[in-house]
């Protein structure tokens, strides 16, 4: 073979630098192995001492035997790093190619930049080395033993801005003659190793892994050709291997090794007999075997599965033993083996232990979520099965107390009443082992499937710099604030100048409040002037995290952030903002806050704290505040907070635990820990919690890396960041849940994969070269069992191109729906899609739910949320999507556009299909709680959900039972309308111990606001005695339980009260009061204290309103357009239908104030005039003004003939024809309209 001529290099000993931040330590090489040594950078930058430069224009020859495939670009950051770090070359793609000797060398090629963040990918001698990925000041080695074959190297270097600042190459000493001397089994075992020295060598590393281990471990380091083994175990085997370092660089590992610590001679013991356990606790598994002759000790080895690995966890001379190591929520199974000089007996047959523990989830206690709704063939009803019901359990409906199904119903929780009106009032009683129980709060009748809850929409501003802003109501987050068993809605407000991290600018503050489902405001958090509004910066959590039954609320704050109850944090003058907006300086806290006030419980200092900005992958502000967070059952009973920081580069993770009023912090995970480094740049904008290594316990899923329940890395795959994941049972054939997610990296060998979500194995991916933006995984073709994935191509954000493919990868169709969120809607299996139709003008959005036809590759609208807007722009979320009430069947949420009320959809489809409360679904419920995070995701079941499912288990959870009760009244119902609608109140009582028989009810209100409609009964078997006393004011009621079988007990809603708003000059609030004297069977009374309930009647005359629409909508209908006299100009009549609509929305809001009805008047009656105002006074033909069509205005029109509207001397007047030109058209029209 030719060889090319050697490159000119110092073959001395010299010194030379690694990198290890921004600090550069000295190594030196043996003067006997030569070196090749570059430093990369410009042609004028510094050199290190014994390096060779290689600048942007350094290409290869033969002459010189090194140098650049190509010119390329360089980069040098100053005098503030080394002079072998502070310099390099960049490119996308290029190659540097050296000519040596044929052999083995040990390569280091090192890649960063001081001042921004960095990607490289390395290839040498065609074979993928490996990548870096590293933050601003930060510097990596990729490090390999590449063997040359044809007298030269070739380093191929990719990424999207891949650097060079170093490349190492020396000779490497491969490790020779390893061998067994001696092994050594009495009185300690040992084992000795020995093997040839090489030269130029510093030291040695000695490395073991034990039967069933995949890694193997470093126990040792020596000077010396030879090393003694004392941590050994007699009777085990093992296999060793050993490295050698030469000048800083480590070689190989030796050929591996195997060594049984045994003599070789004699008899091996017996496998012990009656293996057996013969008691199990739920912290410990007792096992017990018979003696074996000759045996000095006895090994224990465990397993997760009885075909999985036994790892040995004990040894002992006894013949029990007791493993206390272990949570017996799942089954673990035994081996043992007995031990002698001879070596180890084969293992006996695995034993399993039973399950004496089960994890039961603290979640939060819901009440049946009953709802109605109209629907054009009677009333819709649905209502919760709470996941700490029975299988077995039925259900009895009743309409006005009146029991309307002829069976238990045990199918749904659903039923169409044909019969039910918009006057009826709905419960439910459960039915458990053949007994009825307490009826469920009473539901009136919804007009329409959507309600809305009103906002107190915050005030705008004025940033330092002069650009006003307005709010807008984004993401929403709910639970139990008050512990009544229904939801609380959480709501962050986004200014209008919400910032993405990589836009500079000031933004408003961000608001966080809390309301009741009515719209009763709890409380409003500022989080003020030093926490910067954007879809990365604030994520709330909303969870009962100490089991109290009522909910916490937890989020990064800031001094100035005020609480709700106006207490200022911190130094509340204080202001960090630089002037590009980010904020970069000043303290950082995490606060939990009281769900019923939002007042402060605690405050600590966040965790990481930002320390220096650019080791976070730049110094301007965008990926030091990328913050993620979620909730996760770290010890599969309670709820831990989970806050994060950080996924393009660095990544850290810590969980804490509420308590007793006390934070405590759990763990911590940071990839800048040594061993996790792999998990650096593997986070996406959201993340997933489930149990995905079946221990029970949850573990964080953080885009394309997993941290275990206990803070340490579960795998990494190392395909880099993302912006979409799901995680479920998307293969109900395969064990265990899968995760389906897209990668931004470009290329990427899996730019859209699907992997098991235990390992990280790669089930199956598809190569990509662009970033892939968006993909969702969710079953919607009953075709194909299990879910199906999808994701779109680099035709954009709304791509109708791309790839679905079924849980084997393959491909369905290249035909995609929306790419969003999905949801359950109707009453089949499948999923349905919810998005959103964007305006490119006006950047905003009108939520949607679509339905996927399989058979035709496109969309069918099954809901449009008119009057509504999305968030996040294109991006199309929901204020919320999840199961809030009613049946399994997912609610949607988006703001009105004027974000003066939240509208929450329902579906009115009938299902046969009945699950339990997805709410009360382990890995549902925390997919509620993380959906605001980041990149908004839908949540996901931990079961599959989908056709050909199997009916999932009763879920493991327990609720709080809550305080005893007083006894006492309840009033319930709503709390605002409008003049002349009608309020429904619904009396009760609650906490009752001793059946109540017999009731003396009373009702007071001010009769200037109300007037008595009706009451009706609600439970059957309580019946109203005689006539209702009604006077202005005041309402009596005698109630009578019909036999004690009926007495009441517990709390029961009784009757209820309708009272009709009188009309108002100006919203009011007022109160209606109840007090009740009841008795028991024995006649004995009691005086219950009377309770009020405060009443809003909002003052809306809508009458000029609805006479202006009337009058508007006459105007549209009559009107032709045209260019005749008296028609209209085309276009016209959709302006003013745009505005007639607009006008409608306020028309049909029943939270709408006056102040918005005379906003809505003075508008559509300026559309209305400018529309008649543009109406054609004359004919369009009369194109001189003379009053009539004549010989004239074809005498006009002939004199510009053949004219066009780009000429100078264009006169519109004479093109009747409207269409740019001047010609015979026009003549014949005015001509034929003359001759008429």
């Amino acid at each position: 073979m030719k060889m090319r001529k050697l490159p000119l290099f110092l073959s001395a000993t010299m010194a030379f630098a690694i990198f290890s931040g921004s600090a550069v330590l000295p190594k030196t090489v043996s003067a006997a192995q030569q070196a090749y040594l570059f430093d990369f950078g410009t042609a004028t930058s510094p050199v290190a001492p014994g390096y060779t430069r290689v600048s942007e224009s350094t290409l290869y020859s033969s002459s010189t035997g090194f140098g650049l495939s190509k010119t390329i670009a360089s980069r040098d950051r100053g005098a503030g790093f080394s002079d072998i770090l502070r310099d390099f070359v960049i490119d996308k793609s290029f190659s540097f190619k050296v000519d040596m000797e044929n052999g083995d060398y040990f390569v280091k090629v090192t890649a960063g930049d001081g001042t921004a963040s960095n990607k490289t990918a390395v290839t040498i001698e065609g074979i993928n080395r490996g990548s870096t990925n590293t933050a601003s000041g930060s510097f990596q080695d990729v490090t390999a033993v590449v063997t040359v074959a044809d007298g030269q190297m070739n380093v191929d270097i990719g990424g999207n801005d891949g650097r060079v600042n170093v490349i190492e190459i020396t000779p490497a000493v491969v490790m020779s003659g390893v061998k067994v001397d001696r092994v050594n089994v009495s009185p300690s075992p040992s084992v000795q190793l020995s093997w040839n020295a090489a030269q130029g060598v510093s030291e040695y590393s000695i490395y073991r892994k034990g039967e069933g281990q995949a890694d193997y471990t470093k126990i040792g380091t020596t000077s010396a050709a030879a090393y003694a083994d004392t941590s050994v175990e007699l009777g085990l085997t093992y296999t060793y291997a050993v490295t050698n370092t030469v000048g800083g660089y480590e070689s190989p590992k030796s050929d591996p090794l195997t060594v049984t610590v045994a003599d070789g001679t004699g008899q091996k013991p017996a496998v012990p007999g009656h293996f057996q356990i013969t008691s199990a606790t739920e912290s410990s598994v007792s096992l017990d075997w018979d003696t074996v002759s000759g045996a000095v000790y006895y090994y224990v080895y465990r397993s997760a599965s009885e075909t999985g690995v036994y790892s040995k966890i004990a040894g002992t001379s006894d013949s029990s033993y007791v493993d206390q190591s272990v949570t017996t929520n799942i089954p673990y199974f035994y081996k043992i083996a007995a031990v002698n000089s001879a070596g180890l007996s084969d293992l006996t047959a695995s034993v399993v232990s039973p399950i004496k523990k089960v994890f039961q989830r603290q979640m939060e206690r819901l009440e049946r979520g009953t709802t109605a709704i109209k629907v054009s063939n009677g009333v819709y009803v649905g209502w919760r099965l709470l996941g700490t019901e029975p299988s077995s359990i039925s259900f009895n409906l009743y309409r006005d107390g009146q029991k309307i199904n002829s069976s238990p119903i045990t199918s749904s929780t659903n039923f169409l009443d044909t019969e039910g009106t918009l006057q009826s009032t709905y419960t439910v009683r459960a039915i458990v082992s053949g007994i009825e129980q307490t009826a469920s709060g009473s539901a009136s009748v919804m007009e329409t499937n959507h309600l809305d809850i009103p906002l107190n929409k915050p005030t705008g501003g004025t940033t330092p710099d002069g650009v006003a802003y307005t709010y807008s109501a984004n993401d929403v987050s709910v639970g139990d604030l008050d512990g009544d068993g229904q939801y609380e809605y959480v709501v962050k407000w986004d200014p209008s100048n919400s910032k993405d991290n990589s836009q500079s600018g000031y933004t408003g503050n961000v608001f966080v409040d809390a309301y009741e489902l009515d719209g009763t405001q709890l409380w409003r958090i500022d989080l003020g002037k030093n926490i910067r509004a954007g879809a990365h910066y604030t994520q709330f959590m909303v969870y009962d995290l100490d089991g109290d039954g009522k909910a916490e609320v937890a989020m990064k704050t800031a001094d100035g952030t005020i609480d709700g109850a106006g207490t200022v944090l911190g130094n509340g003058a204080a202001d960090y903002r630089n002037s590009s907006g980010y904020i970069l300086t000043g303290p950082e806290y995490l606060s939990i806050f009281e769900g019923t006030t939002g007042k402060t419980l605690n405050t600590t200092s966040y965790e990481p704290p930002r320390g220096t900005v650019g080791n976070w992958g730049d110094t301007y502000g965008n990926r030091v505040d990328r913050f993620l967070a979620a909730i996760a059952y770290l010890d599969g009973e309670h709820p831990s907070l989970i806050m994060a920081r950080g996924y393009y580069t660095r990544t850290v993770l810590v969980a804490y635990n509420w308590k007793d009023g006390q934070l405590t912090k759990v763990w911590t995970f940071d990839s800048n820990t040594p061993r996790n480094g792999s998990y650096a740049g593997q986070g996406n904008h959201n993340l997933s919690v489930a149990d995905v290594d079946g221990d029970g316990k949850d573990e964080i899923v953080y885009g394309a890396m997993a941290v275990d329940d206990d803070g340490t890395g579960l795998y990494t795959t190392g395909l880099g960041h993302g912006d979409a994941m799901h995680l479920s049972d998307l293969d109900p054939d395969r064990p265990g849940y899968e995760v389906f997610q897209v990668h931004e990296e470009k290329p990427s060998r899996a730019g859209l994969e699907f992997r098991d979500a235990k390992t990280g194995e790669l089930i199956w991916g598809k190569p990509t070269t662009y970033d892939v933006g968006r993909g969702v995984s969710a079953d919607i073709d009953p075709r194909y069992k299990g879910a199906e994935s999808w994701a779109i191509d680099a035709g954009g954000w709304n791509s109708t191109s791309g790839g679905m493919y079924d849980v084997k990868g393959n491909e369905i169709s290249t035909h995609i729906p929306p790419a969003n969120f999905a949801i359950w809607w109707d009453g089949d299996l499948q999923r349905e899609l919810l998005d959103h139709t964007y305006n490119d003008t006006t950047l905003t959005g009108v939520g949607n739910i679509l339905k996927w036809d399989y058979e035709n590759s496109q969309v069918k609208t099954l809901l449009s949320a008119v009057g509504t807007f999305s968030n996040n722009g294109t991006k199309g979320n929901p204020g919320l999507q999840a199961d809030l009430f009613g049946d399994w069947r997912e609610e949607a949420m988006w703001r009105l556009e004027d974000s003066s009320a939240l509208r929450i959809y329902m579906t009115t489809d009938v299902t046969d299909y009945r699950f339990y409360t997805l709410m009360h679904d382990p890995v549902y419920r925390l997919g509620v709680a993380r959906e605001n995070t980041g990149y908004n995701q839908p949540p996901h079941v931990s079961y599959y959900l989908g056709g050909g499912m199997t009916q999932p288990p009763m879920p493991n959870i327990t609720v709080p039972v809550g305080e005893p009760q007083e006894p006492g009244i309840m009033l319930g119902g709503g709390s605002t309308l409008k003049p002349g609608e009608t309020l429904t109140l619904t009396y009760g009582l609650s906490g009752i111990t001793e059946p109540i028989i017999a009731q003396n009810v009373s009702f007071t209100y001010n009769p200037d606001y109300f007037e008595y409609v009706s009451t009706k009964e609600l439970q059957d078997g309580v019946s109203v005695v005689g006539n209702v006393y009604s006077t202005p004011g005041k309402v009596r009621v005698i109630l009578v339980s019909l036999g004690t079988d009926y007495g009441v007990t517990g709390n029961s809603e009784l009757i209820s009260l309708q009272l009709r708003a009188k009309s108002v000059g100006s919203t009011v609030v007022t109160n209606v009061y109840s007090s009740a004297e009841v008795a028991n069977a024995a006649g004995v009374e009691t005086t219950f204290q009377g309770v009020e309930k405060p009443i809003t009647i909002r003052y809306a005359d809508l009458s000029a309103l609805n006479t202006l629409i009337s009058t508007a909508e006459t105007t549209y209908a009559q009107a032709v357009e045209g260019i005749g006299q008296g028609e209209y100009p085309a276009g016209s009549k959709a302006d003013l239908l745009a505005a007639i609509t607009k006008a409608k929305a306020v028309q049909a809001n029943p939270n709408v104030t006056q102040a918005e009805i005379m906003q809505a008047v003075a508008e559509l009656n300026a559309a209305l005039t400018a529309f008649q105002a543009s109406v054609h006074t004359s004919h369009g033909y009369d194109v001189n003004n003379s009053g009539q069509v004549s010989i004239g205005d074809l005498a006009f029109i002939a004199a510009h003939y053949g004219l066009r509207n780009t000429d100078p001397n264009w006169d519109s007047k004479a093109d009747v024809h409207v269409d740019g030109i001047i010609d015979i058209l026009d003549l014949s029209e005015v001509a034929s309209y003359i001759l008429k």
